[in-house]
């Protein structure tokens, strides 16, 4: 962050979060292919361990036939702070239903 000094002491004067100056963010994928490979699941993470503050992506889908897919996923959303990149989506979690058709 540019000026980090001015936003540290904008902030603080206010009471309110601060964030760090430099921002670290750890990801992971992991997928898994069953049944032939017609059935994924699927979970990818974010986790910035300097903003305690997380954003999980979930998916399972199936593949009913080569021209229809079925899928169900959820996006899940923490943080300790509410002002955080992630913290501030905490109460957004969401579940989600799709259904993909090629002709």
């Amino acid at each position: 962050m540019l000026d980090y000094d001015t936003y540290q002491s904008q902030q603080s004067a206010g009471g309110g979060y601060v964030r760090d100056e430099v921002r670290h963010l750890l990801t992971s994928r992991i997928t898994k292919l069953l049944n032939s490979e017609l059935l994924m699941l699927s979970g990818f993470v974010f986790y910035s361990p300097t903003d305690e503050d997380a954003y999980v992506r979930l998916l399972a889908e199936y593949k009913y036939s080569d021209e229809v897919r079925l899928a169900i996923g959820g996006n899940i959303f923490a943080g300790k702070h509410e002002a955080s990149e992630f913290g501030q989506f905490q109460r957004n979690d969401n579940v989600y239903v799709k259904m993909t058709y090629w002709y």
